[in-house]
């Protein structure tokens, strides 16, 4: 073999190394870019879901909204129905007494009368 053949040769195979490890460079650059933008994304995420786990303590749920919207609505029912019992009591009280008022000054006059 001649010596400018294998010379040639040899260059061949050093400029095909070159463009493998160049290649392969750009690959491994491309594979750490992505793995840091999925750590980056796979962070993010889990920020997220600890966040939306912290928030769930401030959420009613539903059923247990409802379970205290009808507890409030029979307070108010009872509260209503005491303050009925009340007014209807003060004006049998007022009734009373102004028949007592009332059979008072009839006594008073007919005894003095």
């Amino acid at each position: 073999m001649d010596v400018p053949l294998r010379e040639y040769i040899e260059s061949i195979f050093r400029e095909k190394d070159k463009a493998y490890d160049a290649a392969l460079r750009a690959q491994r650059e491309s594979l750490e870019l992505a793995a840091n933008a999925l750590s980056h994304r796979l962070e993010t995420m889990n920020q997220f879901r600890a966040q939306v786990l912290e928030e769930r303590g401030l959420y009613v749920r539903h059923d247990q909204l409802q379970g205290l919207i009808e507890r409030m609505q029979k307070l108010e029912e009872t509260d209503a129905n005491r303050g009925g019992r009340l007014w209807a009591v003060g004006i049998g009280l007022m009734i009373t007494a102004a028949l007592l008022g009332t059979l008072v000054t009839l006594a008073l006059r007919h005894i003095g009368g």
